[in-house]
């Protein structure tokens, strides 16, 4: 019975590899484009930045992701964006209420305004923040290539029917 169970896995890490390792390529993909974001991002903060005094126009909900806020920029034009929760430690966002008054960081006649909670500017420049799902991605792709590598070397195998025979044999 423990036999079959690993013939059966090993069988499924071999069926999965080609996806994991498309997975993984796309993984890497995108923790190059958030970091290279998160960088272009605190570069604008701290080149065209403007800080301000925002109203929390919704107040922090247990299992909200996001927190709203609203202010008044320079040309007296009232704005609005949400920071998400996730970027900042709990104490930073659990007792907000609506009405509250935090500062904030934003780069004025910007598409995306980028707002950061100036308190916290330093929480929210470390990289774990911004990529802690894509690395599980990351992770949960690289066990079938870490168990089957095959696909890695499916260039230099030179009976790949063989193999796949071996493989299922070993199931029987």
């Amino acid at each position: 019975m423990g036999r079959r169970l690993l013939a059966w896995l090993d069988t499924l890490c071999l069926a999965v590899t080609p996806f994991a390792l498309i997975l993984v390529i796309v993984a890497c993909l995108v923790l190059v484009e958030r970091g290279t974001a998160l960088a272009r991002q605190m570069r604008h903060l701290e080149t065209d930045g403007a800080r301000v005094r925002a109203t929390v126009a919704r107040g922090y909900s247990p299992g909200s992701e996001l927190l709203a806020l609203a202010w008044t920029d320079a040309s007296g034009r009232e704005t609005y964006d949400v920071i998400r929760v996730a970027h900042y430690p709990s104490e930073a966002y659990e007792h907000l209420r609506k009405g509250d008054r935090v500062d904030i960081l934003y780069v004025p006649d910007s598409e995306n305004s980028g707002a950061v909670l100036t308190a916290h500017l330093d929480h929210y420049r470390r990289p774990r923040t911004h990529y802690g799902d894509v690395l599980v991605m990351l992770l949960c792709a690289w066990v079938p290539l870490a168990i089957r590598p095959d696909i890695l070397y499916l260039g230099l195998i030179d009976d790949l029917a063989g193999l796949i025979r071996r493989t299922v044999v070993h199931e029987s």
